[in-house]
């Protein structure tokens, strides 16, 4: 049985995070992206993925980090999200893609909810790469159930390439 598990980790304002490569399709500079009417504020917009119409979350405002310099580079991690009610891909936008690095399952510690920012839903656990600690995100619980409603209403929109200028 293979103990050990590979991950794709980036920055987010200061802030280390880390997805299992598993999770994810491909990582791309930011693309253009189209805001959607009465979404939340997390929800960037959407944007065209090799044909598909996929939403974008902004990491820095579900998180709720101080916004990003416009000016600096910022790409898009794309994932394959599935939580109980909701599997479709989704980009995440980050700041800066490091690494990618392979972790033993035992080196995967618990995240001390005691004084953090994040929901502790929001995080697996927390690893240590060199002089980093990088907190291991777990997808399927980065969205709130009324959050997903969201995202499935979007999609289930079988006109959305014609609501959305400029995607087709």
């Amino acid at each position: 049985m293979n103990n050990t598990k590979t991950y794709v980790y980036f920055k987010v304002w200061k802030e280390y995070f880390a997805i299992e490569v598993a999770h994810v399709v491909e990582v791309l500079q930011l693309p253009e992206i189209i805001k959607v009417p009465t979404t939340p504020d997390f929800l960037r917009g959407v944007t065209n993925f090799r044909g598909d119409i996929i939403p974008v979350i902004d990491l820095r405002k579900k998180f709720k980090l101080p916004p990003q310099d416009e000016n600096e580079r910022k790409y898009i991690v794309v994932i394959n999200y599935e939580s109980e009610t909701y599997k479709e891909k989704v980009g995440l936008v980050v700041d800066q893609i490091l690494d990618v690095v392979t972790i033993e399952k035992y080196d995967i510690n618990q995240f001390p909810e005691l004084g953090s920012r994040y929901n502790a839903e929001f995080i697996y656990g927390i690893i240590k790469v060199k002089d980093l600690f990088i907190l291991v995100l777990n997808l399927e619980k980065i969205l709130t159930a009324a959050e997903v409603e969201i995202l499935k209403e979007m999609s289930s929109e079988n006109d959305l390439n014609t609501k959305v200028n400029g995607i087709n």
